[in-house]
């Protein structure tokens, strides 16, 4: 790219792209250009080396067997797939149940690894989301699901850099419904601690260090819809601002596809009367956004949530400045929602 010192990579950035549908990756071969003429190259990386063996993540794949290992490279999109066993396989017909590591640049996009999910930990494994876990150098948190209806959701923890499945969670058998899957996932303020939403409208807080379900949250439908079960969670956000610590609170927004937003307490609170300890639901916004909330975010250090809608074509910003912890809406831009037919 211009500006970069021969023999040297510099404002790259490296991005693991979570296969969740069945889109194939575009063919790159023959140099083609993207929309944007960003020239898109897949590289056969089967001989790239991990020399750096002792590297700082040794420690956190202990436990993992050569089984789990689905470390794999691709010659092009379409070229065959190499496992790390050195069995040469064809990819399969979409790219559910893998992973791209792309390298990006200004100008340039280069897929530098795959990692195929289809065997050992990753069995049957549908991935659907991915985070990146703070402090959990070279990994990647994957949510999802099982293949088939029977099957719940599930996590499954990747070092992106060797290919190896590390752990394959198991706090959340028996706690999400048939046929559920995770849909949505954020960091906490806490190490090792993240939100875990679901298709059937649950939000687990789950210690990824020691596999552990913290405790979960539910969510029915929003008022008028005629639904037996929660709406699916698409965005979940923790508040940060100084405002929040100094009024003991602990605010975590959720984003649902029925277009509510609710925003909880994870304060515990005990109860007297049963010793039980829950969370408070703070405020809910039914109605946010018009056929679904498409993502939800804090702004850091602020008392403030920008949402956006599936549909709705709208970008909302709330501020939550009551003492109630209800929110308002500050600032909004709103488009039409479907083609124009009279002006």
């Amino acid at each position: 790219m211009g500006g970069e010192k021969e023999g040297r990579t510099e404002n790259t950035m490296l991005i693991a792209l979570v296969c969740a549908r069945s889109d194939r990756v575009a063919d790159s071969e023959g140099g083609s250009e993207g929309e944007d003429d960003v020239h898109v190259v897949g590289t056969d990386s089967s001989d790239e080396s991990d020399g750096d063996g002792g590297t700082e993540d040794d420690d956190s794949d202990d436990g993992s067997d050569g089984g789990g290992s689905a470390a794999s490279t691709a010659s092009g999109s379409h070229g065959s797939v190499a496992s790390v066993d050195g069995a040469a396989r064809p990819p399969p017909e979409d790219c559910r149940g893998r992973v791209l590591v792309v390298q990006a640049s200004r100008t340039a996009m280069e897929i530098v690894r795959v990692v195929d999910l289809a065997g050992g930990r990753g069995a049957g494994f549908v991935p659907r989301v991915g985070l990146h876990p703070a402090t959990y150098v070279n990994k990647v948190l994957l949510g999802g699901g099982m293949d088939g209806d029977a099957g719940g959701g599930g996590l499954l923890l990747v070092n992106v850099k060797t290919g190896k499945m590390i752990h394959s969670f198991g706090c959340l058998a028996g706690e999400t419904s048939s046929g559920s899957v995770v849909t949505s996932m954020a960091q906490s303020p806490a190490v090792d601690t993240v939100a875990v939403g679901t298709s059937d409208g649950s939000v687990h807080l789950v210690n990824a260090l020691h596999d552990l379900r913290l405790f979960t949250l539910r969510h029915g439908p929003s008022k008028g819809m005629k639904l037996k079960v929660g709406s699916a969670v698409t965005s979940l956000s923790f508040r940060t601002d100084g405002n929040a610590s100094r009024q003991g609170v602990a605010p975590l927004a959720v984003g649902c596809d029925d277009g509510s937003i609710s925003v909880w307490d994870l304060t515990p609170v005990e109860d007297e009367a049963t010793g039980t300890v829950r969370r408070t639901l703070m405020t809910r916004m039914d109605g946010a956004h018009h056929g679904g909330v498409s993502g939800a975010s804090y702004l850091p250090g602020e008392p403030l949530l920008l949402s956006s809608g599936r549909v709705s074509n709208a970008v909302v910003l709330h501020v939550f400045d009551a003492p109630d912890g209800s929110g308002r809406v500050l600032r909004q831009r709103r488009g039409h929602v479907a083609p124009p037919r009279l002006v």
